[in-house]
């Protein structure tokens, strides 16, 4: 995984990785598999051997973050604290990953360092809230192993950490060696409760919507605050001066303004209000007739520029919803296209034939002014 080389799908999974710093260790990789119960978001990379990722499961929402602690280097634990204090409102956060310690028995200031960081954040061994299957691959509470000079070294360095009194959103978490890789760690593999796939559509539903429309009071990461603190800061346009209103003119305000108050003295009679209403709305006439003349002449300078993206992009932005989407038939170009179809799909005698119809009627004319010379003709 160095140099940003790594594969990005396969077997179905979407792959994220890190950067390794060396080509003999570190590195960590996310690998997503698309699904309707549950979704991965916000996935940022701390450190090569850091990085972080949003589970949402419907109803509940889970801040992840998986690490890699080397043995001769404790540079990533200050990683994984700014990650840790990152985690949005709402969410259960989860560690997860290698960290080379031994959290029952630390052996030296480095595992002490690790450890003392784990209990500040209240932090349990959720592998030790189920219980393990008795086999012999699978015995014993170990995820690495190693045979050295005729006797086997093991240790407990691979967890999936989670806080107190969480257990409840775990359905196991077991231990389990890989069959088919070589390897002398066991996978420590987490399930969890699954939410409301009714739920999980609705909340892609509202992610997928634009603009996007933030709860007011529920949680929401760090990039959804700042979205809201620079709308909130930003000052709104009068109404008038809004680009949707820019097309109207003064005099048709003016008109508008006259009408809203002669009715609030109540001093707008029927008539008077039927007349306004008729001048209001030649008047918005006038204005779009005016707006698509000057959406024109600037097509055209456009195009005479030879800038065709701001032309197009001009041209698009003259229809309410800009989208691919044929335009509305115009009932005298149907008519043209239908009789240029009739004429273009009608039957037609090919030329070999032609000539030999001609032919026939000139033989066939010939034969019938000697038959009627002769006086033999006789018609049926």
């Amino acid at each position: 995984m160095t140099g940003g080389i790594h594969t990005q799908f396969s077997c179905g999974y979407a792959i994220v990785a890190t950067d390794a710093p060396s080509v003999h260790k570190g590195g960590i990789a996310l690998c997503v598999r698309a699904h309707n119960a549950f979704g991965v978001e916000e996935t940022k990379i701390w450190h090569p051997n850091v990085l972080s990722f949003e589970l949402h499961t419907g109803g509940d929402r889970y801040f992840v973050v998986g690490c890699y602690i080397p043995p001769d280097d404790l540079a990533p634990l200050n990683y994984i604290k700014q990650a840790w204090e990152n985690c949005p409102q709402g969410c259960t956060p989860l560690l997860i990953g290698d960290m080379n310690i031994d959290l029952e028995y630390p052996r030296d200031e480095r595992d002490e360092k690790v450890a003392e960081q784990c209990d500040f954040w209240n932090l349990t061994d959720m592998s030790r809230q189920f219980s393990q299957r008795r086999r012999n691959k699978t015995r014993g509470r170990w995820t690495w192993r190693q045979k050295r000079l005729g006797r086997w070294v093991q240790s407990h360095p691979d967890y999936f950490l989670s806080k107190e009194g969480t257990r409840r959103i775990f359905q196991n978490v077991a231990l389990r060696r890989p069959r088919h890789h070589d390897t002398d760690h066991r996978a420590v593999v987490a399930t969890l409760f699954g939410g409301s796939i009714r739920k999980m559509k609705a909340y892609r539903r509202r992610r997928q919507s634009f603009p996007i429309q933030l709860s007011r009071g529920g949680p929401r990461t760090e990039m959804e605050s700042i979205f809201e603190e620079l709308k909130n800061s930003i000052e709104k346009p009068p109404v008038r001066k809004r680009p949707a209103n820019k097309w109207i003119s003064d005099r048709t305000w003016a008109l508008i303004d006259n009408r809203a108050i002669l009715r609030s003295k109540g001093n707008l009679s029927q008539r008077g209000g039927r007349t306004l209403g008729r001048q209001i709305k030649a008047s918005l006439k006038a204005d779009r007739q005016q707006r698509a003349a000057d959406v024109g002449q600037k097509i055209e300078t456009l195009l005479s520029e030879g800038n065709l993206e701001e032309a197009w992009r001009s041209l698009k932005g003259w229809y309410r919803a800009a989208e691919d989407r044929a335009p509305k038939p115009c009932y005298e170009s149907m008519d043209k296209q239908t009789k240029e179809r009739v004429e273009l799909y009608g039957k037609v005698i090919p030329p070999g034939n032609l000539f030999l119809s001609t032919l026939n009627l000139l033989t066939f004319g010939t034969m019938y002014r000697t038959s009627r010379k002769s006086g033999q003709w006789q018609s049926s």
